[in-house]
C-alpha cells in the first residue's frame, strides 16, 4: 500500500486524487492547498482526507511515502526540493520547472537519491497516441518528415500564464506534451 499526499488541489490535483483514490494499493492520506476553494472540492472526494493550506504539512508527514505535486508551475522547484529532500516519491505535473536552471535543480536533488520522480507527461500513455507510435513503429506510414499537432480547447484560464517570470509560455507550459510525443 502506497500512502500519498497531494499538493496542490485546482483542476489537476483534483483529479488526481480521485483518480488515485479509485487505484487499489493506493491510500489517499492528506492534501494541501491554499485556495479554501480548492480545499473544499478536495475535501470532498475522499472521506476522511486531512486537508492543510501549506504543503509543507505533507512533506513533514512520516505516513505519506509519496506526493502528486499539480500546482502552478513556477512553484514546481520550491516544492519538488522540499520534497525531495524529505525523502518523499514525486509525481510532478509536467513541465519540469519553467527554465533549465530550476530544471537542473530538480535533476540535482533527485540524483542519486534512490527516489522516483516522474513527470506527468500522460499523453503518452492515451490510446489514440500509443496506436499512433505502434503504427509508425512497424513503417506503415513510410519515413516521417514532420508531425503536426492542434488542440481547440482553452489552453490558459490561470493569469500566472501571462506572467514571464512565473510562465514558460506555450512552448514550455502546454507544448511541452506535444514534444514528448513526437520524441
Amino acid at each position: 500500500m502506497i500512502r500519498l499526499g497531494f499538493i496542490g488541489c485546482g483542476d489537476m490535483g483534483s483529479g488526481h486524487v480521485a483518480g488515485f483514490h479509485m487505484i487499489e494499493g493506493c491510500r489517499v492520506i492528506a492534501a494541501a492547498d491554499t485556495s479554501e476553494e480548492s480545499i473544499r472540492r478536495c475535501a470532498g472526494i475522499v472521506p476522511n482526507i486531512e486537508m492543510f493550506s501549506d504543503y509543507r504539512e505533507i512533506v513533514a508527514r512520516k505516513d505519506i511515502d509519496a506526493v502528486v505535486i499539480s500546482v502552478p508551475n513556477f512553484l514546481h522547484k520550491e516544492v519538488t526540493l522540499a520534497a525531495l529532500a524529505a525523502g518523499k516519491h514525486v509525481f510532478l505535473e509536467k513541465p519540469v520547472a519553467q527554465n533549465i536552471e530550476d530544471c537542473d535543480a530538480i535533476i540535482k536533488a533527485h540524483s542519486g537519491s534512490g527516489l522516483t520522480l516522474q513527470v506527468g507527461l500522460v499523453y503518452r500513455y492515451s490510446n489514440l497516441y500509443r496506436s499512433i507510435a505502434q503504427i509508425s513503429e512497424t513503417g506503415q506510414m513510410g519515413d516521417i518528415y514532420m508531425v503536426y499537432c492542434r488542440e481547440h480547447r482553452e489552453n490558459f484560464p490561470m493569469p500566472w500564464f501571462f506572467d514571464p517570470e512565473k510562465s514558460g509560455g506555450a512552448l514550455v507550459d502546454k507544448n511541452c506534451h506535444h514534444f514528448d510525443l513526437f520524441n
